[in-house]
């Protein structure tokens, strides 16, 4: 299918794609803050819908943070499965997570 960037075809096919591989995730694997040299740096609001999606469909949700300064969103903190701190071993410890098991491993930072 051959649509231009940002046409409503484009969009349309864009959200089909993205929640069908939701609906067939085992597990979905988001990163919160993906712009380390923005001002904001803030989430994604599409990451950020695919975590709603994915926890409205009882899909483990792991969460990968680098900006070691920002708080979680709270709504993120409860639906997630397992967070890992990049700014610290939070990708050394996603690297050896068994993603077959998938226990629970909480953030331990502020939330808002």
């Amino acid at each position: 299918m051959l649509c231009s960037f940002g046409s409503r075809a484009w969009q349309q096919y864009v959200y089909a794609s993205d929640m069908r591989q939701v609906h067939r995730a085992d597990v979905v694997v988001a990163i919160l803050d993906f712009d380390m040299t923005s001002a904001t740096n803030e989430p994604d609001s599409g990451t950020m819908f695919e975590i709603g999606a994915a926890v409205a469909e009882k899909t483990p949700v792991i969460v990968v943070q680098f900006d070691a300064n920002k708080e979680l969103n709270l709504m993120i903190a409860q639906g997630l499965t397992a967070y890992f701190d990049a700014s610290k071993d939070g990708l050394k410890e996603l690297s050896a997570y068994n993603c077959d098991d998938l226990r629970s491993k909480p953030a331990h930072r502020p939330v808002f």
